[in-house]
């Protein structure tokens, strides 16, 4: 099965991405079940950066 029907997955549906690669959506389901994601195992030194805008807000 092709890498770009699971990607393809990722931005619409199952059944979207089956029908358009011409594959059962259940194959595509198991598919993506048995991918593995790598994970960062250390978080990296910063984690966000929000705005704040101090002073009176009442």
């Amino acid at each position: 099965m092709p890498q770009t029907a699971l990607i393809a997955a990722g931005k619409a549906s199952f059944a979207h991405a089956s029908m358009q690669y011409n594959i059962s959506s259940q194959r595509l389901i198991r598919q993506f079940d048995r991918m593995t994601i790598k994970t960062p195992k250390v978080l990296p030194e910063v984690l966000a950066i929000d705005e704040f805008k101090g002073g009176r807000w009442w």
